[in-house]
């Protein structure tokens, strides 16, 4: 009896033991658990922190994307008011009546340099008023047997000085020179 006590006893124990090796291993496994729970909600949550963040950039990559390229085709609108208000002063220079378009001659012929010798030459289909024009404005040039192709004006030339007073180049430098104040015009 003694024996089968004794064995008892050791099964009671390993029992016990066991027992307790399998609550402490079911509270490690919990513990284990709970600690790479934490670990995922951590790691989920830095994971959508990131993403956020990505998400955020690229909202604001695409807002600067859209409000640049809304500015350019702002820009590009006003460009082509601005062209236009150009070509239309151009348009308004071609068709000037004879009366006028000599007026204007005589102003831009008035307008070149004073001691320099050379010859005015015409824009096709407005060499007799460019004549009439230099002989009102006083000055001792000659008119050049060929004329030129634009929508008005002439071009000066001496020997050292050529100077294009043809209405469309006359624009075009206005153009660049003028398009800010005429943008502020326009656009305020």
């Amino acid at each position: 009896m003694a024996l089968q006590d004794i064995v008892k006893a050791i099964e009671k124990q390993t029992l016990s033991e066991t027992a307790k090796i399998d609550q402490q291993k079911e509270h490690a496994l919990l513990e284990l658990r709970k600690s790479w729970e934490q670990k995922i909600k951590a790691r989920k949550a830095e994971i959508i922190a990131q993403a956020k963040i990505k998400a955020q950039k690229k909202v604001q990559q695409a807002d600067f994307t859209l409000a640049s390229q809304r500015q350019a085709a702002i820009l590009q609108k006003k460009q082509a008011v601005i062209d236009e208000v150009f070509k239309q002063a151009l348009a308004k220079l071609s068709s000037l009546n004879d009366s006028e378009y000599e007026k204007q001659i005589v102003k831009l012929i008035k307008a070149l340099p004073q001691g320099i010798d050379g010859e005015v030459i015409p824009v096709k289909g407005k060499e007799s008023i460019t004549k009439k024009a230099l002989k009102a404005s006083g000055k001792n040039c000659k008119v050049g047997a060929e004329a030129l192709n634009g929508g008005g004006g002439f071009v000066f030339q001496s020997q050292d000085v050529m100077i294009d007073s043809r209405f469309d180049e006359l624009i075009a430098t206005l153009k660049s020179e003028l398009t800010p104040e005429v943008a502020n015009i326009i656009f305020g």
